[in-house]
């Protein structure tokens, strides 16, 4: 729960107000629900999605059975409280008095995607973009970063698309068979051989 209207990147107003209950037994009233990015001690950006406005609040507050239904692990100790996800470390807090303080600060959306993408600008290898779109040709594959932002395609130097190594893949799902044509002494007749399931080819001239 957040007091602050400014903190939100996205804020929606309720269609009815939701009554709740603080510690010193009052009631104050949700008014509307919103998205906040933020900046943890640790520096690892994180997104807080279904945070109510509560203007009348004096705080920030972080429900713990909210954070923990929507899947991250919350482990207390003495002094700690430490938030995990898929086992790996989310951030560690400390407790000051009788609360834990979750130190952090919250970012402008358009901020927070340039931070978050500074480390995801990595060229990948043209044969793992090549299969994330379905293996289609690597004439097209190219011609598609002059539209899209973020396709940072890591290619071997010296090689253009005509001298791109053969996907085995492609080999297995696009490959065909002509069909068999007239020989020059008649129709080509095939008659099944059952011995190892295999097909026998012979020309027969009528």
């Amino acid at each position: 729960m957040c007091p602050n209207k400014s903190k939100f990147t996205d804020l929606q107003a309720l269609k009815k107000n939701i009554p709740i209950s603080v510690a010193n037994g009052s009631q104050v009233d949700a008014v509307g629900v919103g998205t906040i990015f933020a900046r943890l001690k640790n520096n690892k950006n994180i997104r807080i999605d279904d945070v109510l406005y509560v203007p009348s609040l004096d705080q920030k507050l972080l429900s713990v059975s909210a954070l923990a239904e929507k899947g991250p692990q919350v482990v207390f100790r003495n002094l700690t409280c430490e938030i995990k996800s898929d086992d790996r470390s989310i951030v560690e807090i400390q407790r000051i008095g009788k609360l834990f303080a979750l130190e952090y600060e919250t970012l402008e959306v358009v901020h927070f995607r340039e931070e978050a993408g500074q480390h995801e600008d990595v060229p990948v290898d043209e044969s793992i973009w090549h299969a994330r779109f379905g293996h289609i040709s690597t004439k097209r594959m190219k011609n598609m970063k002059n539209y899209v932002v973020g396709l940072n395609i890591k290619t071997k130097s010296g090689m253009d698309c005509e001298e791109s190594e053969i996907c085995e893949g492609c080999m297995n799902g696009k490959s065909s068979v002509q069909p068999i044509r007239s020989s020059a002494y008649g129709k080509v007749k095939t008659k099944p051989c059952w011995k190892w399931f295999t097909v026998m080819s012979l020309d027969r001239c009528e």
